[in-house]
């Protein structure tokens, strides 16, 4: 049986100590479901996560504070992350 990987989703993660906190998760050989209002700026860094340690990241955007944005738990199954940790944004 192979053993699962181990994932995290974080929340807000353009934000520099978000950004810092995902490429110690990737160090660790963490799969990543990176969200942020603007996926467009989670793109360059999940592509050097890929590329610099071999793991699984993927974007999401969304706006959390909006009732109407997409929703992370109907979405996530669909791309075959599971987290196993999450971080959320804090006030």
């Amino acid at each position: 049986m192979t053993p699962q990987r181990r994932a995290a989703l974080i929340t807000g993660a353009s934000a520099r100590y978000r950004s810092r906190f995902a490429r110690h998760l990737a160090a660790r050989d963490y799969d990543l479901l990176l969200v942020a209002r603007r996926a467009e700026r989670l793109e360059e860094p999940a592509a050097e996560l890929r590329q610099a340690r071999g793991v699984r990241c993927e974007v999401f955007g969304a706006d959390l504070t909006n009732p109407a944005a997409p929703a992370v738990g109907r979405e996530v199954p669909l791309r075959a992350i599971s987290p196993t940790n999450a971080t959320d944004e804090a006030p």
